[in-house]
């Protein structure tokens, strides 16, 4: 399966900008991610748990897991950055579940937070995916034509 690239009127010049700033976000995202989960439970600013929301956590490991898909595949998505960013996406998940079992981070792995974050990560690529089919299509007025 082939991504096709966008037509003109929405490209962006090709410079290297285009070709990193995706990914280059996505890696910062990654850190982020990482940070944020490998932070001991005394120092977070706040529960993992709500009243109001059940399962919110979910919610969140779903959410940041989606943008990492977003950026991952922004400027110049194709079927080698959608699996590249699928791998280590899913790597990511893992590893930072994993590293809550720390002793110095003192947090409890749970495989229906990394089930959360695929959950996220293949939603993000979706959005990615129809997004560069949308932009793709041609308008109307010019098929009639």
């Amino acid at each position: 399966m082939t991504i096709p690239t966008p037509p003109a009127r929405f490209r962006t010049p090709r410079s290297i900008a285009h070709w990193t700033f995706g990914p280059a976000l996505a890696l910062a995202w990654a850190v982020a991610i990482l940070v944020v989960c490998w932070t001991p439970r005394a120092v977070l600013p706040v529960s993992e748990t709500s009243a109001s929301v059940p399962h919110h956590d979910k919610y969140i490991h779903a959410g940041i897991f989606g943008v990492y898909a977003l950026l991952g595949t922004a400027g110049r998505p194709g079927v080698r950055r959608f699996a590249i960013i699928l791998v280590s996406g899913v790597a990511l998940a893992i590893i930072s579940e994993l590293g809550q079992e720390l002793p110095l981070v003192g947090r409890d792995a749970d495989v229906y937070d990394a089930l959360a974050d695929i959950s996220g990560l293949l939603l993000g690529l979706g959005i990615s995916l129809a997004a560069a089919w949308f932009l793709t299509q041609t308008p109307r007025e010019a098929q009639v034509a």
